[in-house]
């Protein structure tokens, strides 16, 4: 990829027309602290690989109904 994940969403964050869409990390990075790097930079929910599929529902489900 040409850009980061972290840099799209920094600059998804840095647009008026889009900086109010959810956006949920899925990420193989799982260290601890990583979570929390991510929802400080700006994503409403974290979901590690591998996958759960009842923890991204969740994400999203959060997302949905405005609880982030």
């Amino acid at each position: 990829p040409i850009k980061s994940g972290e840099e799209v969403l920094l600059e998804v964050r840095a647009q008026n027309d889009t900086k109010y869409i959810p956006i949920i990390a899925v990420t193989a990075m799982a260290m601890k602290g990583d979570k929390e790097r991510f929802l400080e930079l700006g994503c409403n929910g974290y979901v590690s690989k591998p996958i759960d599929g009842a923890q991204l529902l969740s994400e999203i489900q959060k997302c949905l109904i405005g609880k982030v």
